[in-house]
């Protein structure tokens, strides 16, 4: 066993099959880089024309960048997209340390980037991965072009007794709380527990999360730094993120917010509803690109 986030070995070869279960149905070809940094060994996927534009894909908390399989294909046919196994979650990512704050995870994610050869690019994050890339996009602003987020973390306000619910679930990890824990954090939807019920069973059982960096509510202040063009996507039935009109209304700080869009899901929106969200993404994304072409172009004239 080399990655300390698994406690066991088994816990490993267990993740490391359902992993692989997944990357055989990846639907298009696809190129695997481990870069080593400071941090440790990041795995990265990358996919789609090399002269592309570079879109950037940071997953979930508690999954891994496979949870971006419903919508590569739409997005690899005008993109390079790099999907990152964060470090410290449940991917092929091998941390040496504990990241401490967000801080260091945005050090972290740009030095990745620079052995990409990714000066900037386009990001979309989901959940914690939202958070990431709002973080990253405050706090190195020439570095996103543009941003999409689905049901980010740090937008919604600090809920005590969400935190007391996970932590009573994970300090007591019944049969019966474990599933209570899948439902509330996916929902029912069939595809999602298909794919995931066996994964956050293991994730509750074998992984040691204090190798993640825990997402924290962004000050408005922050959010106010936002200026790129963004995207937000927020699901009805979130119970992770919560009621999503608070969302939205800390969201409307953000002086690049483009478009706000709630769809009837869950948490994982992506995999919920993978049609209206690649539709949606691959309209914002090229609207965003044509436009600063066309700017180009005029200021060539």
């Amino acid at each position: 066993m080399q990655n300390p986030v698994f406690r066991t070995a088994e816990a490993e070869s267990f993740f490391l099959r359902l992993y692989q279960d997944q990357l055989d149905q990846w639907p298009v070809p696809f190129e695997q880089q481990f870069i080593r940094t400071e941090q440790g060994i990041t795995h990265v996927l990358s996919c789609g024309d090399e002269t592309a534009p570079p879109l950037v894909l940071l997953h979930a908390a508690s999954t891994a960048n496979i949870v971006w399989k419903p919508n590569i294909e739409a997005l690899a046919e005008y993109y390079r997209v790099h999907a990152i196994d964060i470090l410290g979650e449940v991917g092929l990512s091998v941390p040496n340390r504990k990241n401490k704050n967000s801080r260091e995870q945005v050090a972290w994610l740009a030095a990745v980037l620079d052995e990409l050869g990714v000066d900037s690019a386009a990001i979309a994050g989901g959940s914690a991965g939202g958070c990431l890339a709002l973080n990253f996009a405050i706090d190195c602003p020439d570095r996103v072009e543009k941003l999409v987020l689905l049901g980010p973390m740090g937008l919604s306000p600090t809920n005590l007794l969400t935190i007391l619910k996970i932590l009573y679930y994970v300090l007591f990890p019944t049969d019966k709380n474990i599933q209570k824990l899948i439902h509330w954090s996916v929902g029912y939807h069939p595809t999602v527990l298909e794919t995931y019920e066996p994964w956050f069973e293991g994730f509750f059982q074998g992984i040691d999360s204090s190798y993640v960096t825990r997402p924290a509510k962004i000050s408005n202040q922050r959010l106010a730094r936002v200026t790129c063009p963004t995207l937000l996507f927020l699901g009805q039935r979130d119970e992770v993120i919560g009621p999503p009109h608070q969302s939205e209304q800390r969201a409307r700080r953000m002086p690049g917010l483009e478009r706000v869009i709630l769809l009837d899901t869950a948490h994982l929106i992506n995999y919920e509803m993978p049609a209206i969200v690649n539709e949606e993404m691959v309209k914002f994304l090229l609207k965003s690109q044509n436009e600063k072409t066309l700017s180009k172009h005029i200021l060539n004239l």
